[in-house]
């Protein structure tokens, strides 16, 4: 596994083998999360992430460049696609960037575009209407550095449901209020082998990879 020298900004969380049957019965049912949180703040020049677990994954994992826009009373900006990140099962993210920077102040929602209407993303928002936020004045680029080389921390296996398996790396950055997450990158040591990438919010100084209860964005195994 490495970590790559890339930082969304907000301006822009012992090794075991997983699969797709150790999901609980429940898992299925998921939803959708963004960072930024909701209603919290997006900086003019900010990134929203969008992620589906169980049902939405597969939505999330289908979006374009036509579904979403930030809406307010007044205005509708189109979000453009920038990457889809596919996890390993129940889990999909799509990082979105609004096509023009709106005003420092306004009070924006996501909604879905009018070729999106009726679309699962769109009735999943309609249903629980709360990702909002207000713009910020923009950030400056290249702003985030990494202070330390990301080191591993503990291990922690829980049967309980939903089960979890996952080890957390440290991710000590300068400005840590400044980033959506950490992309990291899990690759089979293997020639040619394929890589998943995946960005992973940051908790406490820490990231976590591998089975995190009823998704699975990046998975850990022997060989990789």
């Amino acid at each position: 596994m490495r970590f790559l020298h890339v930082l969304l900004p907000a301006a822009l969380t012992s090794l075991i083998v997983l699969t797709a049957s150790d999901a609980p019965a429940g898992c299925t049912t998921g939803g959708l999360g963004t960072m930024p949180r909701p209603d919290g703040s997006l900086a003019v020049n900010g990134r929203i992430v969008l992620e589906g677990t169980g049902r939405m994954a597969g939505p999330v994992a289908a979006l374009d460049s036509t579904g979403l826009v930030l809406a307010s009373d007044t205005e509708e900006i189109p979000l453009r696609v920038e990457t889809i990140h596919i996890g390993r099962w129940n889990a999909a993210q799509a990082i979105l960037a609004p096509v023009r920077e709106p005003a420092p102040g306004a009070r924006l929602s996501l909604r879905a575009s009018a070729t999106g209407k009726g679309l699962p993303i769109d009735l999943e928002i309609t249903r629980n209407p709360r990702f909002t936020w207000t713009t910020t004045a923009s950030l400056p680029a290249g702003a985030v550095h990494w202070t330390e080389k990301p080191t591993r921390g503990k291990s922690d296996i829980g049967t309980f449901c939903p089960p979890h398996a996952y080890v957390a790396l440290s991710a000590v950055l300068d400005h840590p209020e400044q980033v959506l997450g950490v992309l990291a990158e899990v690759r089979a040591l293997a020639p040619g082998a394929k890589s998943h990438r995946y960005l992973v919010s940051v908790n406490q100084g820490e990231i976590a990879i591998g089975h995190l209860g009823c998704e699975m964005a990046l998975e850990l195994s022997p060989g990789g």
